[in-house]
């Protein structure tokens, strides 16, 4: 356990690595759409811990990666900063640990940990690619996807269980006021990611994009990278 001068000293680093990314959050964004931005953030930037060595928030920023329990703390602190009511929900069947998010009147399921792609084959990250199948879901929807052990009574909304964004496989960028998101179709923008209509802007079957400056994106589609 760390005390005194380290004790302060990591204090003032996570609220400096945490402060940096709440910058990013824009006031204007809807409560769902910082709740997206902040989930995308940590696929993005973080991937498991295969050494099953980092379970704190804290570590988990330094060290850019990290379990599940340091997933759900992160994205937990990070929420709750941005206003939005939190809980947990674990599971000792599967001995994991996800959140739960209030948004909109009512509570969902978010697991980020399984939302961030490893691949199976050698269980490294996969860079680029942000999945959102365990974002705002039901009770039934999290229990018909291999979940039990779990008690979260009153997670009833099914609003978001067939949502678009379920099958998004890149991370929402939000750029001159619009979200541009992939998914195996092509890659579109939206004014708003709960609301109107998706623009196509490529028709492709790619998987993901990443973006790399303001006015290019490169996205993987056939094995291939393209601009």
């Amino acid at each position: 356990l760390m005390e005194g001068d380290e004790l302060a000293q990591a204090k003032e680093e996570f609220y400096t690595m945490s402060g940096e990314i709440l910058a990013q959050v824009q006031d204007n964004w809807s409560d769902l759409e910082k709740a997206m931005f902040l989930h995308d953030y940590i696929c993005n930037a973080y991937e498991y811990d295969t050494s099953y060595k980092i379970y704190d928030a804290y570590q988990f920023m330094k060290e850019k990666k990290g379990v599940c329990q340091a997933y759900t703390e992160l994205y937990g602190y990070l929420l709750k900063q941005c206003g939005i009511s939190v809980d947990y929900a674990s599971s000792t069947d599967m001995n994991h640990i996800w959140n739960l998010v209030f948004i909109n009147g009512s509570w969902y399921h978010v697991d980020v940990t399984w939302d961030d792609s490893v691949d199976s084959d050698n269980g490294k990250n996969q860079d680029g690619v942000v999945y959102h199948k365990y974002f705002l879901a039901s009770d039934k929807y999290m229990r018909n996807h291999g979940y039990s052990g779990f008690d979260s009574s009153g997670v009833n909304s099914k609003i978001y269980d067939t949502a678009y964004f379920k099958k998004v496989t890149s991370a929402f960028d939000y750029r001159g006021s619009y979200w541009v998101f992939m998914n195996n179709s092509g890659i579109y923008k939206r004014a708003h990611i709960s609301s109107g209509k998706a623009k196509c802007l490529l028709k492709v079957k790619g998987s993901c994009f990443i973006k790399f400056n303001s006015n290019k994106y490169y996205y993987t589609a056939y094995n291939r990278l393209y601009i």
